[in-house]
């Protein structure tokens, strides 16, 4: 029972990895390509406050969900 725990703590670690590597990457390449082909006037707001308003609402999720900041 316990290896099985070791097992999933495990799994979930490498996984939380993965994702925090993809949200990094979007945040740093694939949100300002994005922001740079839509206008303000299309967002409502300037492509920099895109970017962080994204990331903190990706990080206040991750807090809600129990995960590590990053």
């Amino acid at each position: 029972m316990r290896d099985d725990m070791n097992a999933v703590k495990a799994k979930v670690g490498a996984l939380e990895k993965v994702v925090k590597r993809y949200i990094a990457d979007e945040e740093k390449n694939i949100l300002p390509q994005v922001a740079r082909n839509i206008t303000e006037k299309d967002l409502g707001m300037s492509c920099k406050d895109l970017v962080r308003e994204a990331s903190r609402i990706r990080r206040e999720e991750m807090r809600d969900w129990g995960g590590a900041s990053f």
